[in-house]
């Protein structure tokens, strides 16, 4: 009888986990047909996934156009909207240029026109439709816009809705068009795009994300001259009130950085420095800090695999706050070839965990453009990856479950194939029907429902079926994974009684 009291009980929670647990994926997107493609941003509400991105298709004059694709929670593209413009051409920044608000998508873009000037300009969509709703382009006083000059640049960079219903944004541009005079802004927008107000910083060289303070303020992060990194608080409209030095003073590239609010006191924040200056090899720096004491929690560094490529390829970095406070940081980083990285640590700053991901069949160049918490409490991802036997790059996307774990590469559009595994739920022993391409260094891993690993074991490349013993297993549900030459193949849940 508890045998069966635990049956029913562990079939019910694996309904709750269904419900919870959505699809996953490793696939690749070409929504319009033939061309170069890069998933840049991704937003989501209770609903859909909203992704924008660019397409290079346009044979005639090679103009990169924006995209936008809408998701269901299953992984089916529902809609999607190629904006032409014969004249201009596009791209974004990646993590924060992409918000929700409302019935709006507000995308974030540069505008290069026909003189080849780099402009900012915000696009207002209808989330429902994905019609266009209003377009402005900004320009900085300093700049002397009706210069020629291919170096004319002013671009906005991060957004974040504020309570009045306006916006704030994070910008950069170079002063009187010098090559290299580089300045940095906070811009105040109303609803309908209209400046408030603006701030220049002269001595802050790249702003890439802001986070709002309790006061009507705002706090962000970048290097003020000679990459000495601070965090610097604001008023209301913009004054500097207060800085604190970040990572002890280390120096180096720190030009991308992203932050994130706990609560109306705390935020944490990431951002590359330099390890080795010999060899320009970065890692992440994560700090947590009260804003309201001006006190620096802690404030940590990680060396991932052989570097953070995140400056060299004009990201930002995504920092997001799990609702258990754990804290999710990510990038593209070099291991053989670069890669998408997420690593997971826990309110103190302890590493958790750390993983990496691409796609095959050349998973030598994958780069991760920006990455959000699901629902369910996994992870989605965006960006793209060198086909090297195709158009240059094509859209990448990827779904994993709350502990990194991704499903297989797929072929058709966002599909979820798993490991055949039987019987489910299983009492003494269960079977994993092995796919046909594993090699002598597959490895296949088990997790338990806390994400800690309880089972590894390496299958020989002859083996069709696996057959794994229950017997030391307690009762619960399990995730697995396999991976083969460092590849995933395949992951999944199952029950043991």
């Amino acid at each position: 009888m508890k045998k069966l009291l635990i049956f029913f009980f562990l079939v019910f929670s694996v309904g709750k986990l269904s419900a919870q647990f959505t699809t996953m994926f490793n696939d690749t997107l070409r929504p319009f047909g033939s061309g170069a493609y890069s998933i840049d941003n991704i937003q989501k509400d209770d609903s859909f996934y909203y992704a924008t991105g660019i397409f290079a298709g346009n044979k005639t004059n090679n103009k990169q156009q924006l995209i936008i694709l809408k998701i269901d929670y299953n992984g089916v593209l529902k809609d999607k909207k190629l904006l032409v413009d014969s004249l201009n051409s596009y791209a974004s920044y990646y993590y924060n240029s992409l918000i929700i608000d409302n019935n709006k998508l507000i995308q974030l873009n540069i505008r290069t026109d026909t003189l080849n000037r780099d402009l900012g300009t915000i696009i207002v969509l209808n989330k429902s439709t994905l019609d266009t709703l209003w377009t402005k382009t900004y320009t900085h006083p300093d700049t002397i816009i009706s210069q020629t000059a291919s170096d004319v640049f002013s671009v906005l960079t991060a957004i974040k809705a504020t309570p009045d219903g306006g916006y704030i944004l994070t910008g950069n541009y170079n002063k009187n068009c010098v090559t290299g005079n580089l300045r940095s802004f906070l811009m105040k927008i109303d609803s309908v795009g209209n400046v408030l107000w603006r701030k220049t910083y002269g001595n802050v060289t790249g702003l890439y994300d802001i986070e709002l303070t309790n006061n009507g303020g705002y706090v962000f992060l970048n290097p003020f001259g000679n990459n000495v990194n601070k965090i610097a608080k604001t008023d209301s409209i913009g004054n500097i009130e207060w800085q604190l030095l970040i990572n002890s003073g280390m120096g180096g590239w720190s030009t991308t950085s992203s932050l994130a609010k706990i609560d109306s006191n705390t935020c944490v924040g990431a951002e590359t420095f330099t390890y080795d200056s010999t060899n320009d090899l970065m890692g992440f720096n994560v700090f947590k800090i009260n804003i309201n004491s001006k006190q620096i929690i802690w404030d940590k560094t990680y060396i991932l695999y052989h570097t953070i490529e995140c400056i060299s390829l004009h990201q930002g970095i995504g920092i997001k706050i799990l609702t258990d406070g754990n804290i999710i940081v990510s990038g593209t980083a070099q291991r053989y070839g670069r890669d998408a990285v997420i690593l997971k640590l826990n309110s103190n700053g302890d590493s958790l965990w750390c993983k990496s991901y691409d796609f095959e069949p050349d998973p030598w160049d994958c780069q991760l453009n920006d990455l959000i918490v699901t629902d369910d409490g996994g992870f989605m991802g965006v960006g793209f990856f060198s086909d090297q036997s195709g158009p240059g790059w094509t859209a990448w996307m990827f779904k994993t479950d709350s502990n990194g774990v991704v499903g297989m590469n797929t072929s058709t559009s966002l599909s979820v194939p798993k490991l055949k595994i039987y019987p489910n739920p299983a009492s003494s022993y269960i079977n994993f029907k092995l796919p046909k391409n594993h090699s002598n260094k597959s490895t296949i891993t088990i997790f338990n429902a806390l994400g800690q690993q309880v089972y590894s074991s390496k299958i020989n490349a002859s083996t069709s079926t696996y057959n794994l013993n229950l017997k030391s297993f307690k009762a619960g549900v399990y995730f697995y994974e396999l991976y083969s030459d460092g590849m995933a193949l395949g992951s999944g849940k199952f029950v043991k009684l």
